[in-house]
């Protein structure tokens, strides 16, 4: 499996331990243009960092900070630890040629959550794991209630792109 990959795995599992943020409601992170673009560049991107993996001096460990495990994990924390991680000049370059800058980060992990979130609450509505309700909720209390609706009006186009 490699980095991306693994990363992908990390934000899945870090969705089931996501904690609610102290009652805050999240910043909104995406708008139908960065969601757009995100659509359009999500593929292309992937490619290119799965091309650079072995030339990046520090991977993209979105558990790097130890307070970020467990049930304290948080998407706040993870974004952080994401951010840090990925300040490579060869990660910056690719992301501003396609002129993204660190913005990327937050509508990547935005648009991934959310997408997971849609994904279980179908699952939960269908019927198919009704114990999934706790992990929603808890998914739910670390989303902007705006960022779950653009991504449902775009699911078809959000999962295609990222082969959900």
């Amino acid at each position: 499996m490699n980095r991306f990959a693994k990363i992908a795995l990390a934000l899945i599992l870090a969705a089931f331990f996501t904690a609610p943020l102290l009652g805050q409601q999240p910043k909104q992170e995406l708008n139908k243009k960065n969601l757009a673009k995100f659509i359009a560049d999500y593929a292309p991107l992937m490619k290119e960092m799965e091309a650079l993996q072995d030339e990046i001096d520090s991977p993209i460990d979105p558990f790097a900070d130890e307070s970020a495990s467990g049930a304290n994990l948080n998407i706040a924390v993870l974004k952080e630890n994401v951010k840090k991680a990925a300040d490579n000049p060869k990660i910056t370059a690719m992301l501003k040629k396609r002129a993204w800058g660190t913005e990327f980060w937050d509508v990547l992990i935005t648009v991934t959550f959310c997408a997971l979130y849609i994904q279980m609450e179908d699952l939960g509505s269908a019927g198919a794991m009704p114990q999934l309700q706790d992990y929603l909720n808890s998914m739910k209390a670390g989303l902007n209630p705006a960022d779950i609706a653009l991504v449902k009006d775009s699911k078809a186009s959000v999962f295609e792109a990222m082969d959900m």
